[in-house]
């Protein structure tokens, strides 16, 4: 698992080209079967509710309020939720394939945990509006729209300290 160097994270989004693909939202429980699926974009993904062991390659993540996790391309992925409760998560999902520093935050698997999580799932309810609808004017949208939530994402306010 890779560490997370907060001014380094923020000036690697802030420096190269990537693009938004969509975002959207997902829910597991308890009596799914684990499934593996080779991951074919890179995402961020948020728990909303309950919790749930996430496994890229054998590197394993717990995913629960107030993280945030990422995830690459070209990884195995699978889900086991933890306890009773459904699993809750939406994820933002982006290609960076112009990008090839394979040591990077683009490239990598890893957490960081953030502050005012329900004004971050508050925004993200709003990019999932924007990115359910068809028109090229709501792809723009999206994009810059997250961006802007990437940034404020990234700031000193929302990154909580390891």
């Amino acid at each position: 698992m890779k560490s997370v160097i907060k001014g380094e994270l923020i000036k690697e989004f802030r420096e190269n080209t990537f693009e938004i693909v969509r975002v959207d939202k997902f829910a597991k429980n308890s009596a799914s079967a684990k499934n593996t699926y080779k991951t074919n974009l890179s995402a961020f993904i948020f728990p909303i509710k309950g919790r749930a062991e996430i496994e890229f390659d054998n590197e394993i993540f717990t995913g629960e309020r107030g993280k945030v996790i990422h995830g690459c391309k070209n990884k195995n992925i699978s889900f086991k939720v933890l306890g009773k409760e459904e699993f809750e998560h939406i994820n933002i999902y982006y290609v960076a394939d112009k990008y090839n520093n394979s040591n990077s935050y683009m490239k990598s698997t890893f957490e960081f945990a953030v502050n005012n999580y329900d004004e971050i799932i508050k925004s993200l309810n709003q990019l999932i509006e924007i990115s359910s609808k068809a028109e090229i004017k709501s792809k723009v949208t999206l994009q810059i729209q997250t961006f802007l939530f990437l940034r404020e994402l990234f700031t000193e306010r929302n990154y909580k300290k390891s």
